[in-house]
């Protein structure tokens, strides 16, 4: 279901939702799949429109799920530099990322070539030394939104998927860190206020810290569930769900001593 915030105009879908939209895009050509891997990418870094439209391969990195916001190289607002962590979005998302950059390189791409190039250079293999250059505008960014909003009935911009990402952050995190570090990931603009109310953080304690949220949210339901039979004793010592939820409080336990899951 949509969601509002104050103002009536600015919809934004839930995370749920995003992964409807992503799902829903047709993905038979090159030029379609490039449409998907940009709604996926904006649900999953939160960049704007215009530094979407200006990436290329070198500033995504799927090992260590990050983005290079290079404000030298791409169309950032206020001319602001910085590394994106990819955002605990469901799995489906994350994957067209890969599989988008993974196919290009397949094709010939290197890390100077542009991410999500104009459609003419999709049709055949790269063989050209010269980098591919990135789009002039953000309208390729604008129309694969257009068409993921249709996929669920909505109208959505590109703009809405910080908000959905905004508001995921509001569901997760349960302390002043994690929404600090939530909020320079999106590279929020009052960072100034934020820092004045909790201090500067690092990168890495940055980094540090959002791979502890995305830890904490990966726990499901029914591994919750299955800790929770456990430490009331309601399983059957020696049995395969007995072994599996000792397993998983023994982490859990482990974790929270390092302080990953305070």
């Amino acid at each position: 279901m949509a969601r509002a915030l104050a103002r009536p105009d600015k919809l934004y879908p839930s995370v749920e939702e995003a992964q409807a939209m992503v799902q829903s895009m047709p993905s038979l050509t090159l030029a379609q799949r490039r449409d998907r891997a940009i709604v996926a990418c904006a649900f999953l870094t939160g960049l704007r429109a215009a530094a979407l439209s200006s990436m290329r391969l070198k500033h995504i990195d799927c090992e260590a799920e990050t983005a290079v916001q290079d404000a030298r190289e791409m169309r950032a607002k206020n001319g602001k530099s910085f590394t994106v962590r990819w955002f605990p979005v469901p799995s489906e998302i994350s994957l067209v990322v890969v599989e988008w950059k993974r196919e290009l390189e397949s094709n010939g791409f290197g890390g100077e070539d542009a991410l999500f190039p104009d459609s003419k250079y999709l049709s055949t293999p790269k063989t050209s030394p010269a980098p591919l250059p990135i789009l002039e505008t953000s309208g390729a960014v604008n129309k694969a939104f257009r068409i993921a909003s249709t996929g669920v009935g909505q109208s959505y911009s590109p703009h809405s998927a910080r908000h959905c990402l905004k508001a995921l952050g509001d569901q997760i995190c349960t302390r002043s860190e994690e929404r600090k570090a939530w909020s320079l990931n999106l590279g929020h603009e009052s960072m100034v206020i934020t820092e004045a109310h909790y201090g500067k953080m690092t990168e890495a304690t940055r980094m540090q810290v959002l791979a502890a949220i995305k830890q904490k949210d990966e726990t499901s339901d029914d591994e919750k569930d299955l800790m929770l039979r456990y430490l009331l004793h309601a399983l059957t010592p020696g049995s395969p769900e007995y072994r599996a939820a000792r397993q998983l409080v023994r982490q859990r336990e482990a974790a929270l001593d390092d302080g990953v899951l305070e």
